[in-house]
């Protein structure tokens, strides 16, 4: 029995509880939060306990691992100090603020034996898994170009505010990261990136349209916002072109579990176009299930691998500086 405990006690700790529920083989181990009023309700809520501080958690040797679901600015010390608790651990996206951190946290988990595992959860959302597929297979024959897109209007929950502060989160990066990862994963390394966009009040980025160039030599589009208005539907739009075919993935709706409109469509050349049917499944359970298998075999995940996690944020702090300076930015490699 894989025993888990959560680090924060917000809306993705719930997500990741609710999983660690319905899987065979693990259980909540406890759950601590900086506000002990919010991890008190958390820990009646799913009947599990409460660690008063994170040294009672990390002294704890009936905790196996830890779901980080705390603040970005949090994760580096989070999951630096789990690892030197030798605990297992699963991180939420962005893996860290900034590389320099992210370097820290990958050789701290490296370090202390620990499997180490980043929650980019589009890599698990069966219609961006499929269109991956059909481009790992041929189908689209070589591909050239892609646009990618997800719009949100920005949450009222208090939760939200640490995320529009500079120098604690990264504003819409923190959601365009998923199509910036999600694009590694299908076209390979990036090379250079321009960005164009505008800011909140507070000086984080609102709004960002960023160019990627890769070394492959495809080119994308990336669009991604938290500056619509109220009312709008939660967006997600994926078009990929290859050679010898397309494929477009459409989304709307409140959350990916409750779409209100949803189209994944495959166009190839000779053939009739196709609207493909898949499968409804619950990403951030699958990804928690593949956690648990990384523990059961002392491996380190292939969707999530901290590396991939590290260049994406490589690309989303170039974005970043691409939008600040106006320039074309190169990511920075791993030393």
């Amino acid at each position: 029995m894989v025993r888990i405990a959560l680090i924060g006690a917000g809306r993705i700790a719930r997500v990741h509880a609710q999983s660690v529920a319905q899987l065979p083989g693990c259980c909540l181990a406890g759950v601590y939060d900086p506000d002990p009023q919010q991890g008190t309700r958390f820990a009646r809520e799913f009947s599990t306990a409460l660690f008063p501080s994170l040294e009672d958690l990390w002294a704890d040797p009936d905790v196996d691992a830890v779901a980080v679901c705390s603040p970005l600015f949090a994760h580096r010390d989070h999951v630096v100090g789990a690892a030197r608790a030798g605990k297992h651990i699963f991180c939420e996206k962005p893996i860290a603020l900034t590389l320099d951190q992210a370097d820290e946290m990958i050789a701290a988990a490296r370090e202390a034996g620990v499997v180490f595992m980043v929650g980019h959860v589009v890599r698990f959302m069966v219609e961006y898994v499929r269109i991956q597929e059909w481009a790992a297979q041929g189908v689209l024959g070589d591909l050239r170009s892609a646009y990618a897109a997800r719009f949100s209007g920005l949450s009222a929950g208090s939760w939200r505010g640490w995320m529009l502060e500079p120098g604690r989160g990264l504003g819409v990066l923190d959601a365009h990261i998923h199509d910036l990862d999600y694009l590694q994963w299908l076209l390979g390394p990036a090379r250079r990136v321009r960005a164009a966009g505008w800011r909140f009040p507070t000086g984080t980025w609102a709004h960002t349209t960023s160019w990627v160039e890769f070394a492959g030599g495809s080119v994308a589009v990336a669009e991604g916002s938290f500056a619509v208005p109220q009312g709008f539907p939660f967006t997600m739009y994926l078009r990929v072109i290859g050679s010898e075919g397309a494929a477009v993935f459409a989304f709307e709706g409140p959350d990916y579990a409750t779409p209100s409109r949803k189209t994944l469509s495959l166009y190839r050349q000779g053939h009739p176009p196709q609207t493909v049917d898949t499968t409804p499944i619950n990403p951030y359970l699958e990804e928690m299930r593949a956690f648990l298998q990384c523990i059961r075999t002392g491996t380190w995940p292939d969707r999530g691998h901290p590396d991939d996690a590290r260049a994406a944020l490589a690309l989303t702090l170039a974005v970043q500086q691409a939008l600040e300076t106006g320039e074309a930015i190169e990511p920075r490699p791993s030393s």
